[in-house]
Protein backbone atom coordinates (compact mmCIF):
# COMPACT_ATOMS: atom_id res chain seq x y z
CA UNK A 1 0.00 0.00 0.00
CA UNK A 2 1.51 2.88 -1.06
CA UNK A 3 1.76 7.03 0.29
CA UNK A 4 -1.39 8.35 -1.51
CA UNK A 5 -3.62 5.37 -0.42
CA UNK A 6 -2.58 5.72 3.04
CA UNK A 7 -3.37 9.54 2.65
CA UNK A 8 -6.85 8.88 1.37
CA UNK A 9 -7.93 6.41 3.72
CA UNK A 10 -7.00 8.96 6.33
CA UNK A 11 -8.82 11.71 5.10
CA UNK A 12 -11.83 9.28 4.35
CA UNK A 13 -11.41 7.76 8.35
CA UNK A 14 -10.96 11.84 9.84
CA UNK A 15 -14.32 12.52 7.60
CA UNK A 16 -16.33 9.62 8.69
CA UNK A 17 -15.20 10.61 12.28
CA UNK A 18 -16.36 14.20 11.67
CA UNK A 19 -19.69 13.04 10.10
CA UNK A 20 -20.17 10.66 12.67
CA UNK A 21 -19.77 14.12 15.66
CA UNK A 22 -21.88 16.08 13.31
CA UNK A 23 -24.99 13.60 13.46
CA UNK A 24 -24.06 13.08 17.01
CA UNK A 25 -24.43 16.91 17.70
CA UNK A 26 -27.39 16.70 15.90
CA UNK A 27 -29.01 13.97 17.93
CA UNK A 28 -28.92 16.43 20.87
CA UNK A 29 -29.60 19.42 19.08
CA UNK A 30 -26.36 21.29 19.61
CA UNK A 31 -25.46 24.10 17.65
CA UNK A 32 -21.54 24.08 15.74
CA UNK A 33 -19.62 25.93 16.51
CA UNK A 34 -20.38 26.77 20.40
CA UNK A 35 -19.74 30.24 20.98
CA UNK A 36 -19.33 29.96 24.62
CA UNK A 37 -17.46 26.73 25.36
CA UNK A 38 -15.18 27.21 28.21
CA UNK A 39 -17.16 29.71 29.61
CA UNK A 40 -18.25 29.04 33.52
CA UNK A 41 -22.15 28.97 33.52
CA UNK A 42 -22.38 30.43 37.08
CA UNK A 43 -19.36 32.87 36.85
CA UNK A 44 -20.50 34.32 39.69
CA UNK A 45 -21.13 31.60 41.67
CA UNK A 46 -17.15 30.61 41.12
CA UNK A 47 -16.43 33.73 42.62
CA UNK A 48 -18.76 33.51 45.62
CA UNK A 49 -19.06 29.78 46.64
CA UNK A 50 -18.88 30.68 50.30
CA UNK A 51 -21.37 32.89 50.09
CA UNK A 52 -23.97 30.39 49.34
CA UNK A 53 -26.08 30.07 52.95
CA UNK A 54 -29.38 28.55 51.60
CA UNK A 55 -29.72 25.73 49.07
CA UNK A 56 -33.24 24.38 47.87
CA UNK A 57 -34.17 21.09 45.61
CA UNK A 58 -37.18 21.09 43.54
CA UNK A 59 -38.92 17.97 42.27
CA UNK A 60 -41.71 16.25 41.55
CA UNK A 61 -42.08 15.17 45.16
CA UNK A 62 -42.27 18.13 46.45
CA UNK A 63 -39.03 20.81 48.21
CA UNK A 64 -35.66 20.46 50.01
CA UNK A 65 -34.59 23.45 52.00
CA UNK A 66 -31.55 23.82 53.63
CA UNK A 67 -30.59 27.28 55.26
CA UNK A 68 -26.94 28.13 57.14
CA UNK A 69 -27.45 29.03 60.67
CA UNK A 70 -23.72 30.31 62.07
CA UNK A 71 -21.05 27.43 60.90
CA UNK A 72 -23.96 24.96 60.61
CA UNK A 73 -26.28 23.81 57.94
CA UNK A 74 -30.15 22.70 58.65
CA UNK A 75 -33.52 21.82 57.09
CA UNK A 76 -35.54 24.62 57.29
CA UNK A 77 -38.38 22.38 57.45
CA UNK A 78 -37.30 20.36 60.42
CA UNK A 79 -36.45 23.15 62.93
CA UNK A 80 -33.49 23.10 61.80
CA UNK A 81 -32.12 19.75 61.79
CA UNK A 82 -28.70 19.57 60.59
CA UNK A 83 -27.79 18.32 57.80
CA UNK A 84 -24.43 16.74 56.27
CA UNK A 85 -22.40 19.19 55.48
CA UNK A 86 -19.89 17.27 52.94
CA UNK A 87 -23.18 16.76 50.59
CA UNK A 88 -23.64 20.57 50.96
CA UNK A 89 -20.29 21.26 49.71
CA UNK A 90 -20.06 19.03 46.74
CA UNK A 91 -22.98 20.25 45.75
CA UNK A 92 -22.14 23.73 45.56
CA UNK A 93 -18.56 23.67 43.94
CA UNK A 94 -19.99 21.13 41.52
CA UNK A 95 -22.23 23.84 40.08
CA UNK A 96 -19.75 26.72 40.52
CA UNK A 97 -17.53 24.78 38.22
CA UNK A 98 -20.04 23.81 35.56
CA UNK A 99 -18.18 24.61 32.18
CA UNK A 100 -20.06 24.99 29.37
CA UNK A 101 -19.16 22.16 26.27
CA UNK A 102 -21.97 23.22 24.13
CA UNK A 103 -25.31 25.41 23.49
CA UNK A 104 -27.68 22.97 22.63
CA UNK A 105 -31.46 23.56 20.64
CA UNK A 106 -33.76 25.82 22.48
CA UNK A 107 -36.54 23.83 20.91
CA UNK A 108 -38.47 22.31 23.78
CA UNK A 109 -39.40 19.40 21.95
CA UNK A 110 -35.41 18.00 22.87
CA UNK A 111 -36.29 19.05 26.60
CA UNK A 112 -37.68 15.55 28.05
CA UNK A 113 -34.65 13.96 25.99
CA UNK A 114 -32.31 16.16 27.85
CA UNK A 115 -33.76 15.89 30.99
CA UNK A 116 -33.86 19.69 31.57
CA UNK A 117 -37.94 20.15 31.12
CA UNK A 118 -40.00 22.02 33.80
CA UNK A 119 -40.27 20.26 37.31
CA UNK A 120 -44.22 20.97 37.04
CA UNK A 121 -44.39 19.75 34.01
CA UNK A 122 -46.47 16.39 33.59
CA UNK A 123 -44.40 13.38 33.89
CA UNK A 124 -40.49 15.73 34.68
CA UNK A 125 -37.79 13.61 36.17
CA UNK A 126 -35.81 16.80 36.54
CA UNK A 127 -34.77 18.26 39.66
CA UNK A 128 -34.04 22.39 39.88
CA UNK A 129 -31.22 23.49 42.35
CA UNK A 130 -31.39 26.89 43.49
CA UNK A 131 -28.66 28.60 45.41
CA UNK A 132 -28.99 31.56 47.43
CA UNK A 133 -26.74 34.43 49.39
CA UNK A 134 -27.68 36.45 52.58
CA UNK A 135 -29.50 39.21 50.88
CA UNK A 136 -31.86 36.65 49.03
CA UNK A 137 -29.87 37.36 45.82
CA UNK A 138 -29.77 34.23 43.68
CA UNK A 139 -26.33 32.93 42.54
CA UNK A 140 -27.81 29.88 40.53
CA UNK A 141 -30.82 28.33 39.72
CA UNK A 142 -30.64 25.88 37.40
CA UNK A 143 -32.37 22.50 36.16
CA UNK A 144 -30.21 19.51 35.96
CA UNK A 145 -30.90 16.98 33.46
CA UNK A 146 -29.69 13.53 32.36
CA UNK A 147 -26.29 12.72 32.31
CA UNK A 148 -23.69 12.91 29.45
CA UNK A 149 -22.67 9.33 27.89
CA UNK A 150 -19.25 9.97 27.03
CA UNK A 151 -17.10 7.54 24.74
CA UNK A 152 -13.53 6.28 26.10
CA UNK A 153 -11.60 6.43 29.02
CA UNK A 154 -9.84 10.12 30.71
CA UNK A 155 -13.19 12.24 29.60
CA UNK A 156 -14.37 14.85 31.93
CA UNK A 157 -18.05 13.30 33.23
CA UNK A 158 -20.63 15.63 31.62
CA UNK A 159 -24.43 16.66 31.96
CA UNK A 160 -27.39 18.37 30.05
CA UNK A 161 -28.71 21.57 32.49
CA UNK A 162 -30.94 24.30 31.69
CA UNK A 163 -31.02 27.91 33.58
CA UNK A 164 -34.49 28.48 35.08
CA UNK A 165 -35.02 31.47 34.05
CA UNK A 166 -33.55 30.76 30.17
CA UNK A 167 -34.85 28.46 27.44
CA UNK A 168 -31.41 27.37 26.81
CA UNK A 169 -30.00 24.40 27.40
CA UNK A 170 -26.24 23.53 27.68
CA UNK A 171 -24.13 20.55 27.87
CA UNK A 172 -21.51 21.05 30.79
CA UNK A 173 -18.66 19.56 32.64
CA UNK A 174 -19.57 18.12 35.71
CA UNK A 175 -21.22 16.23 37.84
CA UNK A 176 -23.84 16.21 40.57
CA UNK A 177 -25.89 14.01 42.89
CA UNK A 178 -29.18 15.86 44.14
CA UNK A 179 -31.32 14.04 46.48
CA UNK A 180 -34.93 14.66 46.46
CA UNK A 181 -35.96 13.10 49.89
CA UNK A 182 -35.10 14.87 53.30
CA UNK A 183 -33.98 12.06 54.63
CA UNK A 184 -31.17 11.29 52.07
CA UNK A 185 -29.64 15.05 53.78
CA UNK A 186 -29.78 14.16 57.14
CA UNK A 187 -27.26 13.44 59.84
CA UNK A 188 -28.98 9.72 60.04
CA UNK A 189 -27.19 8.78 63.32
CA UNK A 190 -28.72 9.66 66.61
CA UNK A 191 -26.52 8.22 69.00
CA UNK A 192 -24.10 5.10 69.54
CA UNK A 193 -24.05 3.40 73.07
CA UNK A 194 -22.70 -0.01 72.17
CA UNK A 195 -24.38 -3.14 73.72
CA UNK A 196 -21.87 -4.35 76.08
CA UNK A 197 -21.63 -1.11 77.76
CA UNK A 198 -25.98 -1.40 79.12
CA UNK A 199 -26.42 -3.18 82.44
CA UNK A 200 -29.91 -2.42 82.56
CA UNK A 201 -32.73 -1.74 80.47
CA UNK A 202 -36.42 -1.39 81.81
CA UNK A 203 -39.76 -0.85 79.72
CA UNK A 204 -42.54 0.51 81.40
CA UNK A 205 -45.78 0.40 79.64
CA UNK A 206 -49.15 3.17 79.88
CA UNK A 207 -51.11 0.26 80.99
CA UNK A 208 -48.58 -0.75 84.05
CA UNK A 209 -46.97 -3.86 82.42
CA UNK A 210 -43.45 -3.59 82.75
CA UNK A 211 -40.37 -5.41 81.45
CA UNK A 212 -37.00 -5.73 83.19
CA UNK A 213 -33.68 -7.26 81.50
CA UNK A 214 -29.75 -6.91 82.93
CA UNK A 215 -26.44 -8.49 83.05
CA UNK A 216 -24.05 -8.71 85.90
CA UNK A 217 -21.16 -8.11 84.04
CA UNK A 218 -20.38 -5.92 80.52
CA UNK A 219 -18.63 -10.17 79.44
CA UNK A 220 -21.65 -11.43 79.61
CA UNK A 221 -23.07 -13.12 76.48
CA UNK A 222 -26.98 -12.38 77.39
CA UNK A 223 -29.21 -10.24 78.89
CA UNK A 224 -31.44 -12.37 81.36
CA UNK A 225 -35.12 -10.96 81.53
CA UNK A 226 -35.98 -10.71 85.31
CA UNK A 227 -39.45 -11.93 87.24
CA UNK A 228 -40.06 -14.47 84.22
CA UNK A 229 -43.59 -15.93 84.80
CA UNK A 230 -43.38 -19.24 86.22
CA UNK A 231 -43.46 -21.92 83.65
CA UNK A 232 -42.81 -19.75 80.90
CA UNK A 233 -39.19 -19.95 78.56
CA UNK A 234 -37.27 -17.35 76.50
CA UNK A 235 -38.00 -17.75 72.79
CA UNK A 236 -33.83 -18.68 73.21
CA UNK A 237 -30.92 -17.20 75.53
CA UNK A 238 -30.44 -14.55 74.20
CA UNK A 239 -34.37 -12.98 72.95
CA UNK A 240 -33.61 -9.73 75.16
CA UNK A 241 -30.32 -9.40 73.41
CA UNK A 242 -32.34 -6.67 70.81
CA UNK A 243 -33.20 -4.51 73.55
CA UNK A 244 -30.15 -4.14 75.21
CA UNK A 245 -28.29 -3.22 71.56
CA UNK A 246 -31.63 -1.01 70.92
CA UNK A 247 -29.24 2.49 71.07
CA UNK A 248 -26.41 1.09 69.45
CA UNK A 249 -27.06 1.91 65.51
CA UNK A 250 -29.43 3.98 66.10
CA UNK A 251 -30.60 6.08 62.99
CA UNK A 252 -33.36 7.86 62.08
CA UNK A 253 -35.82 8.24 58.78
CA UNK A 254 -37.04 11.45 59.73
CA UNK A 255 -37.29 14.76 62.37
CA UNK A 256 -39.89 16.80 64.24
CA UNK A 257 -39.14 19.65 66.72
CA UNK A 258 -39.74 18.84 70.01
CA UNK A 259 -42.10 21.51 70.81
CA UNK A 260 -44.41 20.29 67.16
CA UNK A 261 -44.35 16.54 68.45
CA UNK A 262 -45.65 16.30 71.86
CA UNK A 263 -45.71 12.36 72.78
CA UNK A 264 -49.39 11.52 74.91
CA UNK A 265 -49.00 8.30 77.33
CA UNK A 266 -45.71 7.04 75.91
CA UNK A 267 -43.79 3.53 76.60
CA UNK A 268 -41.35 4.52 78.42
CA UNK A 269 -37.46 2.47 78.37
CA UNK A 270 -34.97 3.51 80.44
CA UNK A 271 -31.00 2.48 79.28
CA UNK A 272 -28.56 2.15 82.71
CA UNK A 273 -25.09 1.35 81.42
CA UNK A 274 -21.90 0.01 83.88
CA UNK A 275 -20.51 3.55 83.75
CA UNK A 276 -23.35 5.49 85.33
CA UNK A 277 -25.01 6.62 81.81
CA UNK A 278 -28.73 6.52 81.93
CA UNK A 279 -30.78 7.12 78.81
CA UNK A 280 -34.81 7.71 78.64
CA UNK A 281 -36.53 7.01 76.03
CA UNK A 282 -40.39 7.85 75.48
CA UNK A 283 -41.93 6.27 72.50
CA UNK A 284 -45.34 6.05 70.73
CA UNK A 285 -46.34 5.24 67.51
CA UNK A 286 -47.48 7.30 64.74
CA UNK A 287 -48.01 7.79 60.53
CA UNK A 288 -46.25 3.85 60.52
CA UNK A 289 -43.46 5.43 62.58
CA UNK A 290 -42.17 4.59 65.93
CA UNK A 291 -41.63 8.30 67.27
CA UNK A 292 -38.57 8.82 70.35
CA UNK A 293 -37.42 11.23 72.68
CA UNK A 294 -34.42 10.74 74.62
CA UNK A 295 -33.05 12.49 77.40
CA UNK A 296 -29.87 11.75 78.91
CA UNK A 297 -28.39 11.83 82.64
CA UNK A 298 -25.80 10.81 85.22
CA UNK A 299 -25.72 8.85 88.49
CA UNK A 300 -22.24 8.47 89.49
CA UNK A 301 -24.15 6.20 92.42
CA UNK A 302 -24.89 3.89 89.62
CA UNK A 303 -21.39 2.93 88.18
CA UNK A 304 -20.45 -1.00 88.58
CA UNK A 305 -17.19 -1.75 88.60
CA UNK A 306 -15.77 -4.82 87.40
CA UNK A 307 -15.32 -7.45 90.29
CA UNK A 308 -11.70 -7.74 91.27
CA UNK A 309 -9.80 -10.78 89.98
CA UNK A 310 -9.60 -14.18 91.93
CA UNK A 311 -6.20 -13.93 94.44
CA UNK A 312 -2.88 -15.30 93.49
CA UNK A 313 -2.28 -18.57 95.08
CA UNK A 314 0.52 -18.84 97.46
CA UNK A 315 3.85 -19.02 96.50
CA UNK A 316 6.60 -22.27 97.59
CA UNK A 317 7.28 -19.89 100.80
CA UNK A 318 3.74 -20.24 101.68
CA UNK A 319 2.95 -16.00 101.56
CA UNK A 320 0.41 -15.25 98.85
CA UNK A 321 1.83 -12.06 96.58
CA UNK A 322 0.24 -8.61 97.38
CA UNK A 323 -3.11 -8.73 95.73
CA UNK A 324 -2.85 -5.58 92.85
CA UNK A 325 -6.32 -3.44 92.82
CA UNK A 326 -8.46 -3.61 90.10
CA UNK A 327 -7.95 -1.67 86.99
CA UNK A 328 -11.64 0.25 86.13
CA UNK A 329 -12.78 -0.23 82.50
CA UNK A 330 -15.47 1.99 82.89
CA UNK A 331 -15.78 5.01 80.96
CA UNK A 332 -13.89 8.12 83.30
CA UNK A 333 -16.40 9.75 85.06
CA UNK A 334 -15.80 13.73 83.62
CA UNK A 335 -15.75 11.63 79.91
CA UNK A 336 -19.44 10.72 80.30
CA UNK A 337 -20.55 13.70 81.95
CA UNK A 338 -19.05 15.55 78.61
CA UNK A 339 -21.50 12.63 77.16
CA UNK A 340 -24.05 13.87 78.33
CA UNK A 341 -23.73 17.68 77.69
CA UNK A 342 -23.48 16.63 73.96
CA UNK A 343 -26.07 14.21 73.54
CA UNK A 344 -28.99 16.50 75.56
CA UNK A 345 -27.30 19.14 73.39
CA UNK A 346 -29.22 17.36 70.68
CA UNK A 347 -32.01 15.00 72.11
CA UNK A 348 -33.75 17.59 73.66
CA UNK A 349 -34.66 20.13 70.53
CA UNK A 350 -36.15 17.01 68.52
CA UNK A 351 -38.15 14.03 68.56
CA UNK A 352 -37.14 10.84 65.82
CA UNK A 353 -39.05 8.98 63.99
CA UNK A 354 -37.05 5.56 63.37
CA UNK A 355 -38.22 2.49 61.44
CA UNK A 356 -41.02 -0.09 63.20
CA UNK A 357 -38.37 -2.77 62.98
CA UNK A 358 -36.03 -0.74 65.58
CA UNK A 359 -38.52 1.15 67.20
CA UNK A 360 -39.62 -2.38 68.50
CA UNK A 361 -37.24 -2.92 71.02
CA UNK A 362 -38.17 0.20 73.30
CA UNK A 363 -41.92 -1.37 73.45
CA UNK A 364 -41.69 -4.19 73.83
CA UNK A 365 -43.25 -6.76 76.74
CA UNK A 366 -42.73 -9.71 78.74
CA UNK A 367 -44.83 -11.73 76.00
CA UNK A 368 -42.77 -11.36 72.87
CA UNK A 369 -39.77 -12.78 73.88
CA UNK A 370 -41.52 -16.13 75.32
CA UNK A 371 -41.59 -19.29 73.44
CA UNK A 372 -44.90 -19.92 72.33
CA UNK A 373 -46.88 -22.94 73.42
CA UNK A 374 -48.15 -25.40 71.36
CA UNK A 375 -51.57 -26.63 71.39
CA UNK A 376 -52.52 -30.29 71.44
CA UNK A 377 -54.21 -31.80 69.51
CA UNK A 378 -56.87 -34.33 70.25
CA UNK A 379 -56.60 -37.87 68.77
CA UNK A 380 -59.46 -38.75 66.34
CA UNK A 381 -61.88 -42.20 66.28
CA UNK A 382 -62.94 -43.86 63.76
CA UNK A 383 -65.41 -41.46 63.07
CA UNK A 384 -63.27 -38.38 62.92
CA UNK A 385 -64.22 -37.08 65.99
CA UNK A 386 -61.87 -36.19 69.16
CA UNK A 387 -62.15 -38.42 71.80
CA UNK A 388 -62.25 -36.88 75.44
CA UNK A 389 -62.22 -39.30 78.56
CA UNK A 390 -64.00 -37.91 81.49
CA UNK A 391 -60.61 -36.95 83.12
CA UNK A 392 -60.53 -34.34 80.03
CA UNK A 393 -57.29 -35.97 78.64
CA UNK A 394 -57.52 -36.90 74.80
CA UNK A 395 -58.07 -40.60 74.23
CA UNK A 396 -56.22 -43.22 76.83
CA UNK A 397 -57.49 -44.74 79.73
CA UNK A 398 -58.24 -42.82 82.55
CA UNK A 399 -58.37 -45.69 84.94
CA UNK A 400 -61.80 -45.41 85.84
CA UNK A 401 -65.87 -44.95 84.68
CA UNK A 402 -65.31 -40.88 84.52
CA UNK A 403 -68.88 -40.63 82.88
CA UNK A 404 -70.90 -40.75 86.50
CA UNK A 405 -68.32 -38.53 87.99
CA UNK A 406 -68.85 -35.56 84.90
CA UNK A 407 -72.18 -34.91 83.99
CA UNK A 408 -72.97 -34.60 80.25
CA UNK A 409 -73.95 -31.33 78.62
CA UNK A 410 -76.04 -33.10 75.94
CA UNK A 411 -77.32 -36.35 76.07
CA UNK A 412 -75.10 -38.47 73.53
CA UNK A 413 -77.03 -40.34 71.01
CA UNK A 414 -77.78 -44.22 71.43
CA UNK A 415 -75.34 -46.75 69.82
CA UNK A 416 -76.12 -49.51 68.25
CA UNK A 417 -75.19 -53.02 69.21
CA UNK A 418 -71.72 -53.83 67.76
CA UNK A 419 -71.22 -57.22 65.69
CA UNK A 420 -69.90 -59.99 66.92
CA UNK A 421 -68.16 -62.71 64.80
CA UNK A 422 -70.11 -65.57 63.78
Amino acid sequence: MNTKTLLVLGLATAGLFAAAVVVNRQKEGALSPTREAGRKLFPELAKNVNSVVALEVTSKDGAVKLAKDGERWGMTDKGGYPVDFDKVKQIVVAVSEFEIVAELSKNPANYKKLGVQAVSDEGSESKQLTLKDKSGAVLADVIIGQNKVTQGFGGKQQLFVRPASSDQPYQVTGQVNLFGDASSWMKREICKIEANRVREVVIAHPDGARLAIAKQTAEDKDFAVQDLPAGEELMWSGAANGIGGALQYLSLEDVKAAADMPLESPTVAEFTTFDGLRITARSTEADGKTWLALAASFDESLRVEPAAPPAPEPTAEGEAPPLAPPTSTLKPIDDVRKEVEELNAQFTRWVYGIPGYSGANFRKRMADLLKKKETAEAPLDAAGDATIDAGGDSGGDSGGDGAADVPALVEPPAQPDKPTDG
